[in-house]
């Protein structure tokens, strides 16, 4: 079930709250938890760019004159 719009800034605002009261910046948090799932994921990207360079490889066989 997707969260609503309401939980979502009932949750904010508590997360908020919490991370004001630990002394931790807001933005410094949310930047750490995007480098978190990054992290975590660098298989995954790694795995996405070298598909895409391969098609672009593909590609540019595909598109090369042959001679005749």
């Amino acid at each position: 079930m997707a969260v609503t719009k309401r939980e979502l800034d009932s949750k904010q605002k508590l997360a908020k709250s919490i991370l004001a009261v630990k002394g931790i910046d807001l933005n410094e948090w949310l930047a750490n938890q995007f480098d978190s799932v990054i992290n975590e994921n660098t298989d995954l990207l790694v795995e996405a760019l070298n598909f895409k360079e391969d098609s672009h490889e593909q590609r540019n066989r595909n598109q090369a004159p042959t001679d005749a």
